[in-house]
């Protein structure tokens, strides 16, 4: 296979792989109200509690973005917001008890409809997450390159 089939096959895979899964995650999502970027919100706080920052950096995405997503979540009762005692500027995020019973609800749902919907065998698993661990160490590696070039396109 060449660079240039290479490319388009892995872009299309790409496209079809963030589609199918944000479908899967709308589908568990939809009935409870929220959007796939709030229980992802919702996943990753469960894990810890976090800064408006950190939680932003998770999730890929920009401050301005971040904010009036934590001001929803709190607004309906799922995440509580509260200025750092050492740093007026910085905000931590905390569920709440219903946010953290819809956050496992939510797990559930995630795990019945896409694992048990695909069913993948243990082997299926490791082959995938083995696959992309090489994917995303080359993409490391094309990015280390280029900031030890000091090119930054």
């Amino acid at each position: 296979m060449d660079a240039l089939q290479f490319r388009r096959e892995l872009l299309a895979l790409s496209r079809r792989i963030k589609g199918n899964f944000e479908e899967q995650l709308r589908r568990c999502c939809e009935p409870c109200g929220l959007t796939a970027v709030q229980m992802r919100a919702l996943v990753e706080l469960r894990e810890r509690p976090c800064t408006v920052g950190e939680l932003g950096r998770a999730l890929l995405m920009a401050s301005g973005n971040i904010s009036p997503l934590c001001k929803k979540l709190e607004r309906e009762g799922y995440l509580q917001r509260r200025r750092d005692g050492s740093d007026e500027r910085v905000v931590r995020l905390e569920l709440t008890a219903e946010g953290r019973a819809l956050a496992d609800r939510l797990e559930e749902r995630i795990d019945c409809r896409v694992m048990g919907r695909m069913n993948p065998s243990g082997e299926e698993m490791e082959q995938i997450i083995k696959g992309f661990e090489v994917f995303v160490s080359l993409l490391e590696r094309g990015i280390d390159t280029d900031e030890e070039k000091g090119n930054e396109k």
